[in-house]
């Protein structure tokens, strides 16, 4: 499968959403957003989780539901880096102050429904791939099987957004 650049993430979901008839800021079926979600992350996504050699967490999904929204993620947590422009850089040199500190910056791609019901008590399930778009199938299915477990019906407000932190 073709590689997307990360920066282009959140716009490839975005479409393939609408390519699957669902429109982005109000999803009206959970489970084929699901089913979207989950294309998405078999496709690599270029310039952030083999430039590290393997040294972190990368390319982890993240499902977060009960006390607020339901929130798919794509979560890369790499190296810290120096970000210029909003492209990650260099890898930083900790100097003697720093030794200690266990720096990290995240990049993640998020698909949040919100719903009129609650699931209850917060929670989150995470998986993480072997490389990027490397999730296993039986991890996706255990992901699969807790999205419908929700059972939480049509979202009221839904959204597609990259961050940076």
């Amino acid at each position: 499968m073709k590689a997307v650049p990360w920066r282009d993430g959140a716009t490839e979901l975005r479409r393939l959403l609408i390519d699957a008839d669902q429109d982005p800021g109000l999803i009206q079926d959970p489970e084929r957003a699901w089913a979207v979600f989950r294309d998405f992350l078999a496709i690599p996504l270029d310039g952030l989780f083999d430039r590290w050699d393997g040294d972190e967490d990368a390319d982890t999904l993240v499902v977060v539901y009960g006390g607020g929204p339901v929130r798919l993620v794509r979560r890369f947590t790499v190296a810290a880096v120096e970000w210029t422009g909003g492209e990650p850089g260099e890898d930083v040199e900790p100097d003697e102050e720093q030794e200690d500190l266990d720096l990290a910056d995240t990049v993640q791609i998020e698909l949040e429904m919100i719903f009129e019901s609650d699931p209850g008590e917060a929670d989150e399930g995470f998986w993480t791939a072997e490389h990027s778009a490397g999730f296993l199938p039986e991890d996706l299915d255990e992901a699969a099987a807790l999205v419908a477990g929700l059972g939480l019906g049509t979202p009221i407000r839904s959204a597609v957004t990259l961050t940076t932190a």
